[in-house]
C-alpha cells in the first residue's frame, strides 16, 4: 500500500510536468519563435535539466536519511520555481531581441536563456523519481529486496507516466483555453504542492523505517556483463524512442486536422502504451531471473522495431477501416469515430500503441538488471534514468533535423526499426542467447525487408487521406510536410501536413493578387518598404513585386514550402526570382520582433487561426508589434476568417486594440489597420494605377481606376468598433481558438452583408 500511496504523489507530479512542458513550449515558441531549431533547444534544455536532475537526485536519495522528505521538499521546489517562469519568459523576449541579430548569435542565445530559465525546475523535476523509489523501498516489506525493487520502480514510473496522460489532456483540452496559460503553470504547481506536502506527511510518517544505504555500495546480484549491456540499452532506447514520437508525428500529422489536439492524442497514446508496459514490466521483472529478464529486453527491443515496421502497412489499412466504419451503417463503434479527432485516436491506438508499449516495460526490466538489490538503488536508478533522457535529447534532435528531412519518414522508420534490432540481438547475445540472437535477427530482417519494398508512406498516407488529388510532389522539411496535388479539373493545391493551404483556382489567385497590390496602393510611400509573413504559394508578394520602387522581405519558416512556390510560377509571377524579393527563412512572429527597420506595410499569408501555433500571428501582441514595426502612416493588409461570428468579430476586435483605426475591404473578410486615420487620395490612386510596371497586373484583378479600388470597400472604424463591442481578445496568454476543444464556439457564419459602408476618396 505505500508504494501506490508513493505512486499517488508521482501521479500528481507527473500530470504536473507535462502541464508544464505544454506550457513552457508555447511561451519559449513566443520568445524564441516556432523554428524547429527554437523548439529544439527548448526541448532539449527541457530534457538535459531532467537528464542532470535524475543523475543528482540518485545521489541525493542514497545519502538522505529521509528520501520521502527531500522528496517533498524537492517536490515543493518544482512548484516554486516554476511559477517565476511566465515572467522570466516575458522577460526573455526584449532580450533576445536585443542580443539575436545574427543565426549563429540566435542559437546560442537561445540555447543559454533556455537552460538559464529551465534548469531548475526541470533538474528539481528529474530528482524526484529516484528519491520516490529510495524511499518506497524503505516503506517496502517484501523480502526479495531485488525483486521487491523492480515491482516498485514499475509501478511508480507507470502512475507517473499516468500522472503525464493526464496532464497533457487536461492542458491542452481544458485549462489552456479557459484559463490561459499562466493559469495552467499555477494549476500545475498546486501538483507539486499536493506531491510536496505528500512527500512531507510520508517522510514524517516514515520515520525510523527509511534507512540510508550502507557505506560501499554492493551492486545487484546479476551478471555483470549483462547488467552494464542493459543500461546502455536503455540508453540508447531512449534515442530511438523520441525519434519514433518524431517521426509518427509527422506522419499521423498528414491524415488529420493541424490543430494542436492532433499531436497531444498521439502523445497521449504513447504515454499510456508506456505507463501500461512499465506496469506490465515491473511486474514481470518481480516474478524473474536475471537472464529471463534479459531475455525478454532483448525480445521487447526487436519487438519494437517489428511492430513499427508493420504500422507501415496499419497506418493505411486501419484509415480504411475506421472512414469506412464512420461512413457505414450506424453502429456503436461508428458513433466513437465520428470525430476527426476521435479517429485520431483510435487510429494512433492501432498503430503506435503496441511499439509504445513494449517501449514503456523496457525501463523496469533495465533498472531490475542495474540498480535493483543494490545498496546505491537510488544512485543507480537516476544514472539509467538520466541515460535514458539524454538518449532522447540525441534521438528527438537527430530525427527532427537529420532524419526525416534527410531520409523521409519512411526510411526513417526503417532505420529506427533496425536499430531497436540491433540493440535486441546484442541483449540476447549478453545472456549467453547466441541462437534465439541469431533466430530473431533474421526474422527482422525479413520484415525490414517486408518494409523496405512498400511504397513511400508519405505517398501512401497523402493518396488515402485525399483519394481525389494526384500527388505531383512532395518535400518533408524540418518544420512540415509539403505536398503539390492536382485534381481531375486541373486545380493544383498546396497543402501543408493535412491542410490544403492555397490552390491556382482565378478566383483564389486573385484574392491574393489583391491583398498584394491593395497593401501597394495603400501604403504611405509610392516605393514601398513591405513585409510579408508567410511565403504560401507566393501569389501575394508577387504581386507586390510588381510595383516600380518596391523593395519586399519575405518571411517564410518552412523550406518545404520554399521549395514548392516555383510549381506555382504562373499564379506568383515567378516572385523568389524577382531582384526587389528578400527571402528570409524564419518565424514570421520573431523576426518582426527583432527588426529595427520599419515598414511601409505590412501583410501575411493566409494562416488558419485554429492551426497549431496560429494564435502567435492573432494575438493582440502581435499585432502591436507590427503596429510598432511600421512607419508613421504604414499600413497592415490582414486575413480575417469568417469561418464563424465568433472568430471574425474575436479576431477583429483583437486587431483594433494595436490598430484603433481599421477598416474593412473585399467581402468582409480582409482588414486594413493603421494607428493613424487612413486618408486615402484619388491622385495618388491614379498615379500608382498607371504605374506602367504594375498596370497590366492591377488590370488582371479590375483595378483600373481609383473608383475600382475604393469599390473594394465594407466598413470604417466606427463601424467595425460596433460589430466587434465588449468582449474577449486574442492574447499570448489566452489562445481561445487554437485550443478551441475548450471553447462552445457557435458555429454561425458572420453576416458580412451589414457591412457597406462607401470609402470617400480625398482629391
Amino acid at each position: 500500500m505505500a508504494t501506490i500511496a508513493i505512486g499517488g504523489l508521482l501521479f500528481f507530479s507527473g500530470a504536473a510536468g507535462l502541464m508544464y512542458q505544454v506550457a513552457w513550449v508555447r511561451l519559449l515558441g513566443l520568445a524564441f519563435g516556432v523554428t524547429i531549431y527554437a523548439i529544439s533547444t527548448v526541448l532539449a534544455a527541457f530534457m538535459a535539466g531532467l537528464a542532470l536532475g535524475s543523475i543528482i537526485g540518485g545521489r541525493w536519495a542514497d545519502r538522505a536519511p529521509r528520501p520521502l522528505l527531500l522528496y517533498g521538499v524537492i517536490e515543493l521546489g518544482v512548484g516554486a520555481t516554476a511559477l517565476l517562469t511566465p515572467s522570466a519568459f516575458s522577460a526573455l523576449q526584449g532580450l533576445y531581441g536585443t542580443l539575436a541579430q545574427t543565426p549563429l548569435v540566435a542559437a546560442v542565445v537561445r540555447a543559454v536563456l533556455a537552460f538559464a530559465v529551465l534548469v531548475v525546475p526541470t533538474a528539481l523535476m528529474g530528482a524526484t523519481l529516484p528519491l520516490a523509489v529510495r524511499g518506497a523501498r524503505g516503506l517496502a516489506a517484501d523480502t526479495n529486496r531485488t525483486r521487491g525493487d523492480a515491482w516498485t520502480i514499475g509501478l511508480l514510473y507507470a502512475l507517473n507516466t499516468f500522472g503525464a496522460i493526464v496532464g497533457t489532456l487536461v492542458s491542452a483540452f481544458v485549462l489552456i483555453g479557459r484559463v490561459g496559460v499562466s493559469e495552467t503553470i499555477m494549476v500545475a504547481a498546486g501538483g507539486n504542492a499536493l506531491a510536496g506536502f505528500g512527500g512531507l506527511a510520508f517522510g514524517r510518517l516514515a520515520g525510523a523505517r527509511e534507512r540510508p544505504s550502507a557505506t560501499g555500495a554492493r551492486h545487484p546480484a546479476t551478471i555483470p556483463t549483462l547488467a552494464r549491456t542493459a543500461a546502455i540499452a536503455f540508453a540508447l532506447s531512449g534515442a530511438i524512442a523520441l525519434a519514433y514520437e518524431v517521426v509518427w508525428s509527422r506522419i499521423l500529422a498528414v491524415l488529420f486536422d493541424s490543430s494542436v489536439y492532433g499531436f497531444v492524442v498521439m502523445l497521449a497514446t504513447v504515454l499510456f502504451g508506456i505507463a501500461a508496459g512499465g506496469a506490465l514490466g515491473g511486474l514481470f521483472a518481480r516474478t524473474s531471473r536475471d537472464r529471463a529478464v534479459g531475455t525478454v529486453f532483448g525480445l521487447i527491443e526487436v519487438g519494437i522495431g517489428i511492430t513499427a515496421v508493420l504500422a507501415i502497412a496499419a497506418f493505411s489499412g486501419a484509415y480504411d477501416l475506421l472512414v469506412s466504419l464512420r461512413d457505414g451503417p450506424p453502429t456503436l463503434f461508428m458513433r466513437l469515430v465520428r470525430t476527426d479527432l476521435r479517429m485520431m485516436a483510435m487510429l494512433s491506438v492501432m498503430t503506435v500503441l503496441p511499439s509504445a508499449l513494449l517501449m514503456g516495460a523496457t525501463f523496469p526490466l533495465a533498472a531490475r538488471l542495474w540498480a535493483a538489490g543494490s545498496d546505491s538503488l537510488g544512485r543507480r536508478v537516476g544514472a539509467v534514468y538520466g541515460g535514458n533522457v539524454a538518449g532522447a535529447i540525441a534521438g528527438s534532435l537527430l530525427a527532427g533535423f537529420v532524419l526525416v528531412p534527410r531520409l523521409g519518414a519512411h526510411h526513417a522508420l526503417l532505420l529506427l526499426a533496425a536499430s531497436n534490432a540491433v540493440v535486441g540481438c546484442v541483449l540476447l547475445s549478453a545472456t549467453g542467447r547466441q541462437r534465439v540472437s541469431g533466430l530473431v535477427g533474421l526474422v527482422a530482417v525479413a520484415v525490414l525487408a517486408w518494409g523496405a519494398v512498400q511504397p513511400p508512406l508519405h505517398e501512401v498516407v497523402f493518396r488515402e487521406h485525399f483519394p481525389d488529388q494526384s500527388l505531383l510532389a512532395y518535400w518533408e522539411g524540418l518544420e512540415n510536410t509539403v505536398s503539390v496535388a492536382r485534381d481531375a479539373d486541373g486545380v493544383q493545391t498546396l497543402f501543408t501536413n493535412s491542410r490544403g493551404q492555397t490552390n491556382d483556382t482565378p478566383d483564389l489567385v486573385r484574392y491574393h493578387r489583391v491583398m498584394g497590390h491593395l497593401a501597394a496602393l495603400l501604403a504611405p510611400s509610392d516605393a514601398p518598404r513591405a513585409l510579408v509573413v508567410g511565403l504560401g504559394a507566393g501569389a501575394t508578394p508577387g504581386a507586390l513585386a510588381q510595383h516600380a520602387g518596391a523593395s519586399i522581405d519575405v518571411v517564410e519558416l518552412s523550406e518545404a514550402v520554399i521549395a514548392a512556390a516555383p510549381m506555382f510560377t504562373v499564379a506568383n509571377a515567378d516572385v523568389l526570382r524577382q531582384p526587389n524579393v528578400n527571402l528570409v527563412v524564419d518565424d514570421g512572429r520573431n523576426y518582426v520582433l527583432r527588426n529595427r527597420v520599419p515598414y511601409d506595410v505590412v501583410t501575411a499569408d493566409v494562416v488558419h487561426p485554429y492551426d497549431a501555433g496560429a494564435t502567435n500571428l492573432y494575438s493582440a501582441e502581435y499585432f502591436g508589434s507590427v503596429a510598432r514595426a511600421l512607419k508613421p502612416g504604414g499600413v497592415m493588409v490582414q486575413w480575417v476568417s469568417p469561418g464563424s461570428a465568433f472568430e471574425h468579430s474575436l479576431i477583429i476586435r483583437t486587431f483594433l486594440q494595436a490598430f484603433p483605426y481599421s477598416t474593412l475591404w473585399l467581402g468582409g473578410d480582409l482588414l486594413v489597420g493603421s494607428t493613424s486615420p487612413l486618408h486615402v487620395s484619388r491622385a495618388d490612386l491614379e498615379r500608382r494605377l498607371a504605374d506602367p510596371s504594375a498596370r497590366a497586373a492591377l488590370a488582371e484583378v479590375g483595378f483600373n481606376h481609383a473608383q475600382d479600388v475604393a469599390s473594394q470597400f465594407r466598413a470604417n472604424p466606427s463601424t467595425l468598433a460596433a460589430y466587434v463591442g465588449n468582449g474577449p481578445i486574442l492574447t499570448d496568454d489566452h489562445p481561445l481558438l487554437e485550443y478551441f476543444a475548450s471553447q462552445n464556439i457557435p458555429p454561425d457564419p458572420p453576416d458580412l452583408a451589414q457591412f457597406h459602408d462607401r470609402l470617400e476618396l480625398e482629391p
